[in-house]
């Protein structure tokens, strides 16, 4: 089976407590037919730990 990602929004701002560029991306993993998962995904550029 051939699984892809495909992402339905992403989102970028800076962070208030630390100044980094904060990123949010979600979306669904599908077999090309239907939705067999979902996906939502952070992180801040240059912070390991937040």
């Amino acid at each position: 089976m051939t699984l892809l990602a495909t992402p339905w929004n992403e989102n970028s701002f800076t962070c208030t407590c630390c100044g980094g560029v904060y990123h949010t991306i979600w979306g669904e993993i599908g077999d090309g037919s239907e939705a067999v998962a979902v996906y939502y995904v952070s992180w801040t550029e240059g912070e390991q730990r937040h």
